[in-house]
């Protein structure tokens, strides 16, 4: 699967806050390679992997929404996914790549030239459970656009193929040679 490519976004959600918890200790996200839109009508939705157990997904199952992050085919993008593909739980969240934003439900947003476009979602049941991971289904309430937005290759999200983050190519012709 690896010469396969996979979009590259990051997720993220949070467990109810404490009334005395203003600081990100209960935000949690993880980048994902198995993002995909399941359906468009009659309401967008979206799913995604996580391998249990996860703090994200028990995030994602408390709360009932999630943010997904799609990041930019770019350096600023490469580097918000790389902050969350180390399991550091809420210590990702203090990095210089990005800013963290705070939603009225408490879901972290996170602002950085790097992510182009944010769905604001609400999770459909507890997710799927297949061997050891879970399947994520998601309604999407809200898009929010160009989040500080720098265009990479032709506004392109960015993908992961070959161990190695990457931009889409070439276009193909249809009926080329």
């Amino acid at each position: 699967m690896r010469h396969v490519p996979h979009s590259v976004v990051v997720i993220t959600s949070a467990l109810p806050p404490t009334k005395s918890d203003h600081t990100y200790s209960s935000c949690r996200g993880m980048t994902v390679s198995s993002f995909t839109t399941v359906a468009l009508s009659p309401v967008p939705t979206v799913c995604f992997n996580i391998r249990a157990p996860s703090s994200t997904l028990a995030a994602i199952q408390k709360s009932g929404h999630f943010l997904v992050h799609i990041l930019d085919a770019s350096p600023h993008g490469v580097k918000v996914a790389d902050a969350f593909t180390r399991g550091l739980g809420a210590a990702a969240f203090d990095n210089k790549a990005f800013e963290v934003s705070r939603e009225r439900d408490g879901m972290p947003l996170l602002v950085s030239t790097g992510v182009s476009r944010v769905l604001q979602c609400r999770a459909l049941g507890g997710g799927v459970v297949v061997g050891d991971h879970v399947i994520v289904l998601g309604e999407v309430l809200k898009i929010q656009g160009d989040v500080q937005g720098e265009e990479g290759e032709k506004g392109y999200g960015l993908v992961y193929v070959n161990r190695a983050y990457r931009c889409v190519g070439k276009d193909i012709p249809v009926g080329g040679d």
